[in-house]
């Protein structure tokens, strides 16, 4: 059995909540406390990779967080590049429409 201050607090964070908000309740419980430790976390997971230590459980977890937690994500690269490929447009996020570039074509 796993006994820690974190898992406790998750416990009693989650306990008698609905199932569809359990998440958002312990990401507003614990989002501070893992900004703090982001430098930490990703320290400890950049170690394992150079050492070649595998941290699946670590890696993931600490780059789900970053996915929910980012106001921008890789599908901004998605969006630029089927625009690069294929003229599909992209959205901007300072102004309303669908925008094409050249791109550096010529």
């Amino acid at each position: 059995i796993i006994r820690s201050r974190i898992v406790e607090r998750a416990y009693s964070a989650l306990l008698g909540r609905e199932a569809e908000s359990r998440t958002l309740q312990l990401m507003e419980e614990f989002h501070r406390d893992f900004r703090e430790q982001m430098v930490w976390w990703a320290d400890f997971v950049a170690a394992a990779a150079r050492l070649g230590v595998p941290a699946p459980v670590t890696s993931s977890a600490m780059n789900w967080y970053l996915s929910v937690t980012s106001r921008r994500l890789t599908a901004n690269l998605v969006q630029a590049l089927r625009d690069y490929f294929g003229r599909h447009g992209y959205q901007r996020t300072d102004m309303p429409g669908t925008f094409t570039s050249d791109w550096g074509r010529g």
